[in-house]
């Protein structure tokens, strides 16, 4: 939702909360009883400050037209707001900031990993020690629980758990969210063995976290839809879901050449961003390993193909970067574990080939198990922030790092 939408909804939310607009409760796993509104029971003597008492139910109406509130299950008149994720700082900040200007309650489900809690934790802190914003778990980096291994499952539910208790002084128990809504009964047993037995669901969202209009997402679909006259790729790709993302964006910058093949000036786009999980290998490593390598090595030789037919190898730069590296050692379950260092591919053009920085020195391994380091990360950034884009890489990354020899003029 755009911030002059968020603005309105915010502007109307308040509207209600004073008018007296009633609205539907939450939805948790199996619905819990609610209170009609003949029967509701009177206010709690004490309330936060800017907290209106519910009103009367002869002071109610309906929530206009349907909305995007399209799931009111029960028959409460009770509306549970609950934010996700904290991707977006000012979005953290200005829920939190509208929540202290009114006395509105929300629940936040949070994701350990996202700065934003960080950010705004001196704004938020108070607000949840006085029981006006409940947090609850949404995992610390939003995987689907349903594929992890028990340990992994665990590991996600754990390290939130003590990322709220240490950052917030709060407990988030009883309270997880599964990202993506996926459980199933050995995720429920493992968050119940953690104190999480309400896993907590919705029933409808604001679509907030969708930056683009509907339009917009149509308009660049059709982009991508053949047409006469325009230049087909002769490259095949290769099946899955990584190398069908790779098709798709080799696709979207073919539908900004000529039909002969040719770059149009100011057509195409700047950044193109494509993944590929399941790296995270704790256990059973090698034959992970070796089918992900075979997708990546595939995939990088269909997108180099694309780029010559197109013209693009001189022009592009493709780089890998990762969340964590991996410990040379192998665990007990033919795995490793996160580690400091990772190896990272960097192809195009006009790339010098070889090796860039140190070989692993298996010898040298520190108290942790971790390799020595041998190019700090942001040294990369740099390399594309500068000599690729022309940017001052001090000002983004917030001090110099001195860029790697990896381009050619």
């Amino acid at each position: 939702m755009s911030d002059l939408n968020r603005r309105k909804f915010m502007a109307g939310l308040a509207v209600a909360i004073v008018s007296g607009v009633g609205l539907a409760r939450w939805q948790v796993d199996t619905a819990p009883p609610v209170l009609a509104a003949a029967k509701a029971p009177p206010p709690p003597a004490f309330r936060l400050p800017g907290l209106l008492p519910p009103p009367a139910p002869e002071a109610r109406i309906a929530l206009p037209g349907r909305g995007t509130l399209w799931s009111l299950p029960g028959d409460g008149d009770s509306l549970a707001l609950t934010l996700d994720d904290g991707i977006d700082t000012d979005v953290v900040r200005m829920y939190t900031q509208f929540a202290k200007d009114t006395g509105l309650r929300f629940t936040y489900f949070v994701n350990g990993r996202n700065h934003s809690w960080m950010d705004n934790k001196d704004l938020l802190r108070p607000l949840v020690e006085s029981g006006q914003i409940q947090l609850g778990n949404h995992t610390f980096s939003h995987p689907d629980l349903t594929t992890l291994s028990v340990k992994q499952a665990m590991d996600e539910i754990s390290r939130n758990d003590n990322f709220l208790k240490q950052t917030y002084g709060a407990d988030a128990r009883p309270y997880l969210r599964p990202p993506y809504g996926a459980h199933n009964s050995t995720v429920d047993a493992i968050a119940a063995g953690l104190g999480y037995t309400v896993t907590t669901l919705w029933s409808g969202d604001l679509g907030d976290y969708d930056l683009v209009s509907v339009d917009s997402i149509v308009k660049a679909a059709d982009r991508l839809r053949p047409r006469a006259g325009q230049f087909v790729l002769k490259t095949q790709f290769p099946g899955g879901a990584f190398g069908t993302s790779i098709k798709t964006a080799m696709q979207v910058l073919a539908a900004t050449d000529t039909p002969a093949g040719v770059p149009q000036a100011g057509q195409g786009v700047a950044v193109i961003r494509l993944t590929l999980n399941g790296f995270d290998t704790h256990q059973n490593q090698p034959g992970q390993q070796a089918a992900l390598l075979k997708q990546l090595s595939e995939g990088l030789v269909a997108m180099r193909s694309a780029l010559l037919e197109l013209g693009r190898w001189n022009e592009t730069l493709v780089m890998t970067y990762a969340e964590f590296g991996r410990r040379p050692r192998e665990n007990q379950s033919n795995g490793t574990d996160h580690g400091t260092v990772a190896p990272h591919f960097v192809m195009g053009g006009r790339v010098n080939g070889g090796l860039h920085g140190a070989a692993p020195e298996l010898a040298r391994l520190d108290g942790n198990g971790n390799l020595p380091v041998g190019v700090d990360f942001r040294q990369m950034y740099a390399t594309v922030l500068g000599p690729w884009w022309g940017l001052n890489s001090t000002e983004v990354l917030g001090q110099r790092f001195e860029p790697l020899p990896l381009l050619r003029a």
